[in-house]
């Protein structure tokens, strides 16, 4: 994702698969690193059904974009 991404972008590109239940912009919070104080490059998009979340990823796969970057979707291995 791209670093200056916010949770109204994510929102707006997610919530017409069905109501986004949480959306989680983890932030590098390494102090050393240039990036410090940026997002990650990647969210957790928590929808409130789960065919919900098969349907935006179904319907996104490959596809996604968000400003000038193709975005990867992958199913989160854990809650967080």
């Amino acid at each position: 994702l791209p670093r200056d991404i916010t949770v109204q972008q994510l929102r707006l590109a997610f919530e017409k698969y069905g109501p986004v239940k949480d959306i989680y912009i983890p932030k590098n919070m390494d102090r050393n690193s240039p990036y410090f104080g940026t997002t990650k490059g990647f969210a957790l998009i928590k929808f409130l059904n789960a065919d919900h979340t098969a349907k935006a990823f179904t319907s996104e796969y490959g596809r996604l974009a968000i400003g000038r970057n193709n975005i990867s979707l992958e199913f989160a291995k854990e809650d967080r």
